[in-house]
């Protein structure tokens, strides 16, 4: 392992940048650092450092530049003559093609409507009220405009800081800031920028406002840490208490982050300037026993210290006692087994007499000692760092960025923290995992997979409170995956789980009002007002999602649940059967409507012939595939075998059933490739057959039919299975409902709180 002389680096704050081993700076979105050795550089607009006059220039020749993203178009520009030809050509297609699509719900139109005229009030207004607040910064409504528009548009973002931070305007600059950094809270370089903002407009007060709310966002961050500490040594030198209470909240922060080490060279070279021998010998006695990334500097450093100076002006008085009083016993006993000292004559104990010097024999055997020591835990420190640092050496991008990780990146953190969750070693495991956790947030913060194995760590550890694990969740869903369905619905069962029904709720509007049209999303509302016992709720949900389903298909799902609730949960078949029969009208191709139709007729009580009868003859006369038609007419056939009251019913049923059958084989294309045994022969009867698909057998049979019980029809003719469900009489089971079959719970939806599909960035 090569290790580096840190004390080379450049100081904290300065312009030139350090390796990139070191420095966690390089290459960050707003840093002023620029990236060296494996990093891929980044582009200048990602930095934020094109110069204001090159921005003018973009506005400027953006109309004749054929760019794909111009954050500086205006709805008030004038077009050419030939822009406008085009858009009427648009415009007359779309009505063209608008003829052809269906009418939509009036309902809904009204309200997209008044939804579209309420969002033109609000852009007109925050313009308005931009222009009136800073009058003297003509473009910076064109500035703002991307970002109100795209809130994610990270580059937009890059534009406006540029274009305020030269501007001369404190109140816009600190809105922009306080913007981004909401929005993006790990973006470390842009703090120091706001810092150094606020500092050279001579606002010391706010300044270290900025600094706090900083490092109170992204504690683990080294360089923040290091550019405060040079703030508070510039600016509150002769409060030397208060600079080191701050260094001591910056050890006790992020001391344990592996490449923390100029954090705490940074502190030793302090103590060393004040002349304080004692305090960086236990600065070095903490970190000796902590595995950083240039931990064998550190360990000849703190030699070294011992060695050029007395043990008086390192340790402690107790301790230096203690090593005095084991020097007094070993010499005791070497004289007691040699027999040299006569009896009576023995030396006097250390501390008797405080005045009495150490002889330099006594000085170089406590040095020694010192040593010996601190060498165990040396070795110990050693073998945590040979453990760790193939995964430290792949940790390519240890800062935030926009940009997607690789998979090689992903995984080496996945392997990580698993790893540092099974390691039993010393020195506080659980802290140790903790910080890991959140170093890993830092550069993975737009992956829900880590907020989430984070969040379920701490859930099942006692050391953790549920606020803890609540916090989590909070970060994750508010700041940096504020559109991520998949982790709201995990901190929505967390807040159910804990007792809090309401906050769920509360989680779940939400998404519901993102995704209005995500099944997910709107089963997992409508489940938790069914768990919570608000039953007529939960159909009122389900009509509601009906209405505003995205698609068709979406929505004949949703009624297929919406019937089942009705009737297997309400006891109420009339609405089921309503319900059903609405979305037939919707979607009268989906033949997944007319087997659950079926279905519901089946299992009612008392069992109507005709009802069902009804169901088959009509799912038979819907524009369905042949195919599908043809299953049906099977299941009429098995249907009046055993129920029809009448044997001309069983007649027709078969001549029904037929017909369809031979329509198929007629339409039903031949194989493209035939046996080389077969090719050239004449077309006959045989060969035919050879080719065509075998096509679903009948159960039809002479003998006699089976009496009819509820359980073994659904058994034989597997009408229940053919719907995902296999229902057992008609009383309410809550457990087996929630269990239903392989196609309720998975096959379908993917549903249940683990499987959800959303994985990562």
């Amino acid at each position: 392992m090569e290790i580096h002389d840190e004390r080379s680096h450049s100081p904290a704050g300065k312009a030139s940048s350090p390796p990139v081993t070191h420095d966690e700076s390089a290459n960050l979105p707003g840093s002023p650092a620029d990236m060296n050795g494996k990093e891929e550089k980044q582009d200048v607009e990602m930095k934020g450092s094109e110069p204001r006059d090159k921005l003018k220039d973009v506005d400027e020749n953006s109309k004749s530049r054929d760019i794909k993203y111009d954050p500086f178009s205006d709805d008030d520009e004038d077009i050419s003559h030939s822009d406008k030809d085009q858009g009427r050509k648009k415009r007359s297609s779309r009505r063209k093609s608008s003829e052809k699509e269906p009418e939509k719900d009036p309902v809904r139109a009204v309200d997209e409507s008044s939804q579209d005229s309420t969002s033109k009030k609000e852009k007109a207004s925050w313009k308005d009220e931009m222009i009136s607040k800073h009058p003297k910064l003509v473009d910076l409504v064109k500035y703002w405009k991307p970002v109100k528009a795209d809130p994610s548009d990270f580059q937009g973002w890059t534009y406006l800081l540029q274009y305020v931070d030269q501007e001369n305007d404190v109140e816009a600059a600190q809105e922009v800031y306080d913007s981004f950094l909401s929005r993006y809270p790990y973006c470390y370089g842009y703090w120091k920028k706001y810092a150094d903002y606020m500092k050279k407009k001579a606002m010391k007060k706010d300044c270290e406002m900025v600094f706090n709310k900083g490092l109170k966002a992204i504690p683990l961050s080294v360089d923040l840490w290091l550019h405060y500490l040079n703030y508070c040594k510039a600016h509150h030198a002769p409060r030397e208490s208060f600079v080191r209470d701050t260094f001591e909240d910056a050890i006790n922060t992020c001391g344990l982050e592996f490449r923390s080490d100029r954090l705490w060279e940074l502190y030793i070279n302090w103590e060393l300037e004040k002349d304080r021998l004692d305090r960086v010998f236990a600065i070095y006695d903490r970190l000796i026993r902590i595995p950083t990334q240039f931990h064998k500097t550190h360990w000849e450093n703190f030699e070294d210290l011992v060695k050029q100076h007395n043990p008086k002006e390192l340790l402690l008085p107790s301790e230096l006692l203690s090593f005095r009083m084991s020097l007094h016993d070993e010499k005791k006993l070497l004289a007691e087994t040699e027999g040299d000292a006569p009896p009576g004559d023995e030396a006097e104990a250390p501390g008797s007499d405080t005045s009495k010097k150490m002889t330099d024999e006594e000085i170089d055997a406590i040095k020694r000692k010192i040593r010996e020591s601190r060498k165990e835990v040396h070795k110990k420190t050693e073998t945590m760092i040979s453990e760790r640092f193939a995964f430290e050496e792949a940790i390519k991008r240890p800062y935030f960025h926009v940009k997607p990780l690789e998979r090689g990146q992903l995984k080496n953190w996945r392997e990580y923290l698993d790893f540092e969750i099974s390691f039993r070693g010393y020195l506080g495991d659980e802290e140790r995992i903790r910080i890991l956790f959140e170093r890993c947030l830092i550069a993975c913060a737009l992956y829900e997979e880590f907020w989430i194995k984070y969040a379920k760590y701490t859930e099942t550890k006692d050391t953790y409170k549920v606020d803890y694990t609540r916090s989590i969740y909070d970060r994750a869903c508010n700041i940096h995956l504020q559109k991520r369905p998949g982790i709201h619905l995990q901190w929505a069962a967390f807040e159910e789980k804990h007792g809090n029904e309401e906050k769920s709720a509360e989680i779940l509007n939400k998404m519901v009002g993102l995704f209005p049209s995500l099944e997910i999303v709107l089963l997992r509302r409508i489940n938790l007002e069914r768990r919570r016992g608000h039953l007529n709720s939960a159909l009122a949900f389900y009509k509601k999602a009906i209405i505003t389903a995205g698609s068709t298909s979406t929505g004949s799902n949703l009624s297929i649940r919406a019937a089942r609730f009705a009737s297997k949960v309400l006891g109420n078949a009339s609405e089921a059967e309503e319900i059903l029969s609405t979305a037939v009208e919707k979607d009268p191709k989906n033949p997944r409507l007319y087997l659950q139709l079926t279905d519901l007729y089946m299992h009612q009580v008392p069992f109507d012939f005709t009802a069902v009868l009804k169901a088959l003859n009509k799912a038979l006369s819907a524009p369905l595939d042949l195919q599908d038609k043809l299953r049906f007419a099977q299941r009429k056939l098995q249907f009046v075998e055993d129920f029809a009251p009448f044997v001309t019913d069983l007649h027709e049923a078969e001549k029904e059933y037929s017909d369809l059958a031979r329509e198929v084989r007629e339409k039903m294309p031949k194989r493209e490739a035939e046996p080389q045994s077969l090719k050239g022969e004449p077309d006959t009867k045989k060969a035919r057959e050879a080719y065509t698909p075998a096509l679903p057998t009948t159960a039809y049979s002479t003998s006699a039919a089976t009496p009819y019980t509820s359980a073994s029809y659904t058994n034989q003719y597997n009408y229940g299975s053919s719907y995902g469900t296999n229902y057992a009489g008609s009383t309410y089971n809550p457990a087996t409902y929630q269990q239903g079959s392989t196609w309720y719970n998975q096959g379908s939806y993917g549903y249940g709180y683990g499987n959800y599909p959303y994985t990562g960035y």
